[in-house]
């Protein structure tokens, strides 16, 4: 049965309506990562929408609080992509790297150290 209204809810059988106030209730309460924490915030648009409050949940279930750190992750990810292109450069670059090939591209050889040594930073933390 499809409800899209409260008078679709209140034409509902009981059993229909319960589930559907249990959803309601499950969806009031998530986290929100905010300035570098996470914090409890509750979406009331979908209660308004089918004419409730808050109060009308007071037993509304809280999900466990994540122990990710969505910023951390993030970097970790940058990181992880800046690793690969810096490898990437290089092997793009490889051919410099014979003897002889890189006498006349010094600028090159310089900026295949530089990427050596940047991957060498990122990868020691």
């Amino acid at each position: 049965m499809l409800i899209n209204t409260r008078k679709d809810l209140n034409a509902a059988p009981q059993d229909v309506r319960d589930h559907f106030m249990l959803q309601l209730a499950a969806g009031l309460n998530s986290w929100d990562w905010q300035d570098g924490k996470w914090t409890m915030v509750q979406d009331i648009a979908t209660l308004e929408k089918y004419g409730f409050t808050v109060a009308d949940f007071p037993d509304a279930p809280v999900p466990d609080k994540p122990e990710s750190n969505p910023d951390e992750q993030k970097a970790a990810e940058e990181k992880a992509a800046r690793l690969a292109e810096l490898k990437q450069l290089l092997a793009d670059t490889d051919y410099v790297g014979l003897a002889d090939y890189d006498k006349d591209q010094p600028e090159l050889k310089a900026q295949r150290q530089a990427w050596r040594d940047e991957i060498r930073q990122l990868e020691s933390n």
